[in-house]
């Protein structure tokens, strides 16, 4: 399984992923991304224009995956949830009894990581799955 979000960090996920599955033979890949809202707004307020931005994005990364796995001959499924990547990308990865979680490591600044933390140190607390983080 892999988590893919559309950066450069996610493609090399991706690839690393794709490399993985072929090794493996008759794995299936799961592709998932997770909608998430960077931005908290009041309800109502900006939603229509937010919810479109998200779409936006999913259809760009979803022509992305099609693109890069439409051509490898690999089984695999795109899937998109909403919310906190970490929380679904470990969730799905149990749902479907994943072998292995794929994820890009975006290098923040100590500042930031402390701050916000990141979605990869997340998994690493959260992930029952062997995990692989791809600078």
């Amino acid at each position: 399984m892999v988590g893919v979000d559309g950066r450069g960090r996610s493609s090399r996920a991706l690839a690393a992923a794709v490399d993985l599955a072929r090794r493996l033979g008759e794995a299936e890949l799961f592709v998932v991304y997770v909608r998430c809202a960077r931005v908290c707004l009041p309800p109502g307020v900006g939603e229509a224009l937010l919810v479109e931005e998200l779409d936006d994005e999913e259809a760009e990364v979803r022509a992305e995956v099609q693109a890069v796995l439409g051509r490898t001959g690999l089984r695999w499924r795109f899937v998109s949830r909403q919310g906190e990547p970490s929380i679904e990308l470990t969730s799905i990865a149990e749902q479907v009894d994943a072998l292995m979680v794929v994820a890009g490591r975006r290098r923040l600044s100590v500042l930031r990581d402390l701050v916000l933390g990141s979605t990869s140190r997340q998994l690493v607390k959260r992930s029952r799955r062997p995990l692989l983080l791809v600078p």
